[in-house]
């Protein structure tokens, strides 16, 4: 079961990364309008991605320079594997099962409790 968190509607949601950080992350030098659109794509889900797995409040990682590194280097996943390859995914599906790459999980771990059940 994923549990998303919705911040309350006078809270805004935390931007970690911006596009141009996300250019020079992913060494693009000159994007066209295309690429531009791509890559905010990759930023919002890559934040998105975060925000569902991590069970901290947003409030506490707001300004939390370990959220814009695994931003980035799931917009650099996201840019790599832009096709899911049984290479990628664990058990060939990363989409499902809220699957981040181990280099993000290990950022992430001290702001996610685990769940029992």
């Amino acid at each position: 079961m994923t549990v998303t968190q919705t911040p309350p509607q006078n809270q805004a949601m935390p931007t970690w990364a911006t596009l141009d950080e996300v250019k020079h992350h992913l060494r693009y030098d000159d994007c066209n309008m295309i690429d531009d659109y791509l890559l905010e794509v990759y930023l919002q889900t890559a934040q998105q991605a975060i925000r569902n797995y991590i069970t901290c409040p947003l409030s506490q990682i707001a300004n939390d320079p370990t959220m814009k590194t695994a931003t980035l280097m799931l917009c650099g996943f996201y840019d790599n594997n832009r096709v899911p390859t049984n290479d990628t995914a664990v058990h060939g599906d990363y989409v499902l099962n809220n699957y981040l790459p181990a280099p993000v999980q290990t950022l992430l771990i001290p702001y996610r409790k685990p769940t029992a059940i």
